[in-house]
Order: C-alpha cells, then sequence, then structure tokens
C-alpha cells in the first residue's frame, strides 16, 4: 500500500490570512507555484509549566501556533479579486480565499485520500501530521501517476 507521505509534495510556503494579494502574488509568482496554504496564529492549548514557575512568571503561557484556514489560488485571485478590481496592495488574503478545503493524513493510503476527492469533488488535499500541521498537498495527478508507476518528479 502507497502512504500519502510517500507521494505528497511537501508543503514549505504558506502566507497569512492578513497579508495582501500583493504579498500572496509575488510569493506565488517567486516560487513558481499555483496555491498558498493560508494560516492563521491561534492558540492550541495551555501550557503545562510546573505551579512555581506560573506563579513566577505571573501568568499562564498558552502555546501558539499556524493554523490552516483556507487556501488561495492563482485562479482566486484572478477571479475574485482582479476581475472585480480590488486593490492587491490592500485587500487580504482572506477576502478572497477558498476557505472550503479538504485534508488527509500523510500517513493514510493513497485509496482513502482519493475516496475523499472522490466525495468531495475536489483535486487535491493537505496532507496533516500526527500534530495536525500542514506537511504536504497531494493531488489526483499524483495519486494516479503513483498507481501508474510513474515516479514523483519533486
Amino acid at each position: 500500500m502507497v502512504k500519502i507521505n510517500e507521494i505528497m509534495r511537501r508543503i514549505v510556503h504558506t502566507i497569512r490570512a492578513e497579508d495582501t494579494l500583493d504579498i500572496a502574488s509575488r510569493h506565488i509568482a517567486n516560487e513558481n507555484i499555483s496555491l498558498l496554504p493560508v494560516v492563521e496564529r491561534a492558540v492550541v492549548g495551555e501550557s503545562h509549566l510546573p505551579q512555581k514557575v506560573i506563579e513566577k512568571l505571573g501568568f499562564m503561557p498558552v502555546i501558539e501556533e499556524d493554523v490552516l484556514v483556507g487556501v488561495i489560488t492563482t485562479r482566486d485571485i484572478v477571479v475574485r479579486a482582479i476581475a472585480h478590481d480590488k486593490n492587491p496592495k490592500t485587500t487580504p488574503v482572506s477576502d478572497i480565499m477558498t476557505m472550503d478545503f479538504a485534508c488527509c493524513r500523510d500517513n493514510d493510503d493513497i485509496a482513502d485520500a482519493l475516496a475523499i476527492m472522490e466525495r468531495r469533488n475536489i483535486r487535491r488535499l493537505f496532507a496533516l501530521d500526527s500534530n495536525n500541521r500542514v506537511v504536504g498537498l497531494v493531488s489526483r495527478h499524483d495519486i494516479w501517476a503513483a498507481k501508474n508507476g510513474i515516479p514523483n518528479k519533486l
């Protein structure tokens, strides 16, 4: 059985929801990619420091990390922004990002990922690790290539 982490494209680029479309489009062009995961800083849990440390600090530290909230594609920028005369220097990514995305686990079998894609009628899935961090992206083409023994070029 082929696992998602064997064929996925590693995600190394993200963009913040508050960044502008200008920043997003430059990033997409510079990296020669067609989409960016959109993230926001979120509280994901409380620290487990000993009580004496918390008392010394005077507050309970929380753990924050980037959480996936959407995706922005080149098509989103053209259809939802440029076609509607939105200013790319002032319009935040969050105004036009797609919030309807799907995920799978990086250790899922490709058949499970394909089932999600078919059920949701989508072409790509974000792959999450055991800590719910986005670590990759897998497409229908990646799965087709794996099933047909075609090596991933990335």
